[in-house]
């Protein structure tokens, strides 16, 4: 059976969306903590409670994000930025980052990326006792808030959970937590302990949620079977894992680590652009349904549609594809006869994407 993954935000948080989710397929109701705060994770609890599913989490974890942006979120090469501590004095800075172990850490001479679309800098300045930096646009284009930053060729070092990350677990008691997915995770000892933190917390084995690795980083890869060992699946962040790997070998990659899971015989899903087409149209792209149907092939356990949940415009629509996607690949790998039509396995199906499949 394949699983479905939808991270839920604005577009899903409905009462009436979420039980439409529900009713066409959707397995596991995720919360990206990333993306959350206090206020705003309780509503998404009590908007889960009145549709009737069951909330996972995904943790901040040891990623290090924007934060706070001041003037502006676009800037050319040649541009000189300031970059702080997310706190009091905040708003000094052009760019706040949320862990200070990156001042800490950072080098002049460093090369700094922020997001996906090539923001590249570099350090020119650093004071780690008052932890700011300043550095020189090397390649220019736009940030964001919760954009993601990596150093090229050095790893900072960072707890694995964020404080707000453990606050969250620990409530997990009485929250009824199906699955917390564990963002860059790079080793048995994150699982280790959040296993731990659980068992303080008062949950009972029978109630304990499943951890879900996220292999996301170098050091997650290296790692892969000690964390395999110790955890109750993998996710692959495909998008996150490109900022380490050339995205060329992400392919392989992929195909590696879910023939490790079959050894072991534990699930392996994918995230990152599965229906990246359907976050705006209506239909998906030819791609993406030979992307679905080889990843299959392969023996994915299910797959994550994280933007295409939180933030695109056909939420409900992208799971019919994934369910219906793998009701035709299991019947034509087991030589079923003719394949249903996509009303007959999907019901709630319209035009056009009916016509489509």
């Amino acid at each position: 059976m394949i699983k479905t993954i939808g991270t839920i935000g604005p577009s899903s948080i409905r009462i009436d969306v979420l039980k439409k989710l529900k009713s066409v397929g959707l397995d596991s109701f995720r919360i990206n903590l990333s993306h959350s705060n206090e206020d705003l994770l309780e509503y998404y609890y009590q908007q889960f409670e009145s549709a009737g599913v069951l909330p996972s989490l995904d943790t901040q974890g040891a990623q290090i994000r924007i934060s706070g942006l001041n003037n502006t979120d676009h800037y050319y090469s040649g541009d000189t930025i300031s970059i702080g501590l997310l706190d009091s004095q905040g708003s000094s800075h052009d760019i706040c980052l949320n862990h200070q172990e990156f001042f800490e850490q950072i080098e002049v001479g460093d090369e700094v990326k922020m997001g996906f679309d090539g923001f590249i800098t570099k350090i020119i300045h650093v004071d780690k006792s008052n932890l700011t930096a300043e550095a020189k646009v090397l390649h220019n284009g736009e940030i964001g808030l919760n954009k993601a930053i990596d150093v090229t060729n050095r790893a900072i070092k960072l707890p694995a959970l964020t404080d707000f990350d453990i606050k969250c677990i620990k409530d997990s008691s009485s929250r009824n937590i199906q699955e917390i997915f564990v963002s860059f995770c790079s080793g048995k000892e994150c699982i280790m302990s959040l296993k731990t933190m659980l068992t303080q917390s008062g949950l009972s084995y029978a109630k304990m949620p499943k951890i879900i690795a996220k292999i996301e980083s170098r050091q997650g890869l290296l790692n892969l079977e000690k964390i395999i060992k110790v955890a109750d699946g993998i996710l692959i962040d495909r998008g996150d894992l490109s900022r380490e790997v050339k995205i060329s070998m992400i392919p392989g990659i992929v195909a590696k680590i879910i023939k490790t899971c079959k050894k072991h015989d534990i699930s392996c899903y994918i995230a990152t652009n599965v229906l990246d087409s359907m976050m705006n149209d209506k239909l998906p792209s030819r791609a993406e349904i030979s992307d679905i149907y080889n990843l299959l092939s392969l023996g994915t356990s299910g797959f994550v549609l994280a933007a295409e949940g939180a933030i695109g415009n056909h939420p409900v629509e992208s799971v019919e594809v994934i369910k219906y996607m793998s009701s035709i690949y299991f019947h034509q790998k087991n030589n079923t006869g003719i394949i249903p039509s996509p009303k007959e396995i999907v019901p709630t199906m319209n035009e056009p994407l009916l016509s489509w499949l």
